[in-house]
C-alpha cells in the first residue's frame, strides 16, 4: 500500500506528540509536511543528537497549529466515510 496511514500516526496527532517514522515512505510525506514527524536513520551516529535538536523544534505553536491542521482534515475525512457508509447502507 502506498498511501496507508497506521494508527500510530492518529494517536500521535490526538496526543499532540511526535512520531518516528521510515524515511521515503507516505507517512514520511505526510508527517513532514505537517511538521510532526522524524525520519529514523538508523546509520546515522548522531541520531540522539538530532532528534533531540528536531524535538526542541517541534515544540512550538506553529507545529501544534500543523497537527491540529492534520487532525480536522482527518476528522472530517472519517465524517464524509462514515456519512457514505451509512448511505450505502441505508439504500
Amino acid at each position: 500500500l502506498r498511501t496507508a496511514l497506521s494508527n500510530k500516526l492518529y494517536f500521535a496527532t490526538a496526543l499532540r506528540m511526535p512520531i518516528l517514522v521510515s524515511p521515503n515512505t507516505f507517512m514520511s510525506e505526510i508527517t513532514t509536511k505537517y511538521g510532526f514527524g522524524y525520519n529514523f536513520n538508523s546509520n546515522d551516529e548522531r541520531f540522539g543528537d538530532r532528534l533531540f535538536e528536531w524535538y526542541v523544534e517541534f515544540i512550538n505553536d506553529e507545529t501544534q497549529n500543523h497537527i491540529n491542521e492534520f487532525w480536522e482534515k482527518a476528522d472530517a475525512e472519517d465524517l464524509m466515510f462514515e456519512n457514505r457508509v451509512d448511505e450505502f447502507l441505508l439504500l
